[in-house]
């Protein structure tokens, strides 16, 4: 537990050297396990609360190697610095630690959600097909919003909740509580408003799993992330992807970059 601690200690005092204030356990580093921010000349690592000591060694070693990677790039979308021409030859490796890393039970509720919505959407699809045979996923279906003409019913079209003021009073309505806002509406109806909430909820959960991939798989993240793997786990990471751990042993051992090689030096 000493050592451990000991080289939490010598790599913030080795990050702080380049300027980057460094900020262990005093914030949930917006909702992650750490951050690297680069604004200016003002460079700032966050490391969360409530991390063990393993796990603040490795976020630390995620971030410095963010800050290393800004260095040479600044729009951090490059790993030319590190790989020159042969990227392509790594990047199998690359996304397979990533995923490797990723906690599964951080991004199960994006897809558990993301199956219950296509559930939804299914079921609500299938019983309006029966009495409209022609009505589709995401498109308009006249025939039915029609009937709700413009009453107060008109905007669940595009919202689940919605505060309308009518006189001097708000009255809120709401999908969820569709049945008990509308005791009269027609079946049809409703099951057409259930159906264009269950799409809107799918797009968005859609669009957080897309904004996922994306920054798992930006080239900041693959190096870092791997990175971390070969420095916290590298007999591990050595059996499941052996050309890149000889790479990283290569790149610490000729100081290539001389940054990452005195990384490799405090995590012995």
């Amino acid at each position: 537990m000493a050592c451990k601690r000991n080289r939490i200690i010598d790599l913030i005092n080795y990050t702080e050297g380049f300027g980057i204030k460094v900020k262990v356990a005093k914030n949930k580093a917006q909702g992650n396990r750490g951050f690297f921010k680069a604004k200016n000349n003002d460079l700032r690592i966050d490391i969360a609360k409530g991390l063990d000591d393993n796990a603040t060694f490795r976020t630390l070693v995620h971030e410095f190697i963010h800050y290393v990677h800004y260095s040479y790039d600044k729009t951090l979308k490059s790993l030319d610095f590190i790989f020159d021409n042969y990227k392509d030859d790594y990047m199998e490796d690359l996304i397979s630690l990533t995923v490797d890393l990723i906690p599964k039970n951080s991004v199960k509720p994006f897809f558990d959600r993301q199956e219950e919505c296509k559930s939804k959407v299914n079921y609500y699809l299938k019983i309006l097909q029966k009495i409209y045979p022609d009505i589709r996923k995401n498109v308009q279906y006249k025939k039915i919003e029609n009937k709700i003409g413009f009453g107060d019913l008109k905007y669940l079209l595009k919202y689940d909740r919605v505060k309308v003021l009518k006189g001097f009073k708000n009255y809120i309505y709401s999908v969820e509580n569709l049945e008990n806002d509308f005791p009269d509406i027609d079946d049809d109806i409703k099951n057409y408003l259930y159906l264009k909430s269950a799409e809107r909820n799918l797009k968005r959960i859609n669009s957080k799993i897309s904004r996922l991939n994306r920054y798992y798989n930006s080239p900041t993240e693959l190096l870092a992330r791997s990175f971390e793997y070969y420095i916290s786990e590298p007999e591990k990471m050595e059996i499941k992807s052996p050309k890149l751990y000889e790479f990283y042993k290569k790149l610490c051992k000729n100081n290539k970059i001389p940054m990452i090689t005195e990384l490799a030096k405090i995590s012995e």
